[in-house]
């Protein structure tokens, strides 16, 4: 399926291509994460439910290591095949998006270094921004452009987990799909990617 937009992580001429949303491991403290490139891991579990879990880990300050989103011009590409033309590792799906023009859906998106020409902040989707070693995170409820120092953004949905305490967010989700989330440690040097897999009877 075409997606609007995409963020990465990128290492060198590597990067790793991302969603947005809020949500943790069970106990990310016993993962056991594996070395994709440096500075970046991933780890998969299987946890009660069953839940297909999988996570990568993002240290910002490694040197090398950047985020990269969907440009404006890569719009509406499958996953993997914008993941190839840029060069990732891995690719998750990101945004939400009007069908048809793959606009963000009152949204926000940057894509290396540039606004999309349809991009606002309305108050409606939650948004994470990225640039040279650092980031900052706004509420649904929040309304405001990112900083100018973003070089990367992108929109996502309700906030989950706040300051290490679960958030009621009123059965966000509709049911057994795939979801994609977002963390980050409170120094904000590590950022955490979570994909659930929901689509099949194993999940």
């Amino acid at each position: 399926m075409a997606r609007w937009g995409t963020l990465g992580v990128m290492r060198w001429a590597l990067s790793v291509a991302v969603g947005l949303g809020v949500v943790c491991l069970a106990d990310v403290g016993r993962a056991e994460w594996i070395d994709v490139v440096p500075g970046v891991q991933r780890e998969e579990q299987t946890l009660p439910g069953p839940n297909r879990v999988r996570a990568t880990r993002i240290d910002l300050c490694y040197p090398g290591v950047k985020m990269r989103a969907t440009t404006s011009a890569e719009r509406g590409q499958k996953t993997s095949a914008w993941g190839a033309s840029v060069g990732v590792v891995a690719a998750v799906n990101g945004g939400f998006f009007k069908f048809g023009s793959y606009a963000p859906d009152q949204g926000v998106a940057w894509g290396n270094g540039a606004a999309w020409p349809d991009s606002a902040d309305s108050g409606v989707r939650a948004w994470m921004a990225f640039g040279e070693h650092q980031l900052a995170h706004a509420h649904a409820w929040q309304v405001g452009e990112p900083p100018a120092w973003t070089w990367e953004a992108i929109n996502g949905d309700a906030t989950l987990v706040q300051d290490g305490v679960a958030v009621d967010c009123g059965g966000c989700g509709g049911g057994p799909r795939p979801r994609t989330s977002v963390g980050y440690s409170a120094d904000q040097t590590t950022v955490y990617f979570v994909t659930v897999d929901g689509d099949g009877t194993g999940s």
